[in-house]
């Protein structure tokens, strides 16, 4: 139960956009069932918690920034723009998506110093099953 108070401030803490709430409620569920599936003690939950929230922002002004560059680029693109215009924007979303897998990257090699080796082979199986789970929800018909 703790475990959930502490997902739920976690994501409860300000306001936000109603795409950053759903992230948020994502983000939520996904640390929810990883802990669950895991086995996570509380502390090792509270540090995972820590690790998430470090990067958090900086992850949500990234994807901000990618949407903003996506819709540059759909104008571009349908402007018949000049290849520089196309390239550079192209090179940025490039950066953000590298950036962006980076710091995923240390977010994990940070999460796994408060793992056991079990927990660790079951952190990759969770990973793997919770997308799958999430495109099947998603191609479901609505």
């Amino acid at each position: 139960m703790k475990i959930f108070t502490c997902l739920m401030l976690l994501f409860s803490s300000s306001l936000f956009s109603q795409r950053e709430h759903h992230m948020r409620d994502f983000e939520a569920i996904r640390l929810w069932e990883m802990a669950q599936h895991l086995e996570l003690t509380e502390e090792q939950m509270a540090s995972i918690i820590r690790i998430h929230r470090e990067n958090s922002e900086l992850l949500s002004q990234m994807h901000s920034r990618r949407s903003e560059l996506i819709e540059d680029l759909k104008k571009e693109i349908s402007l018949n723009s000049r290849d520089e215009n196309i390239l550079s924007l192209v090179a940025e979303i490039t950066d953000i998506d590298l950036t962006f897998q980076e710091i995923r990257e240390k977010e994990r090699e940070n999460m796994f110093t408060v793992l056991t080796p079990v927990q660790k082979g079951k952190f990759y199986i969770f990973q793997v099953e919770f997308a799958k789970r999430v495109r099947e929800h998603l191609s479901e018909p609505r």
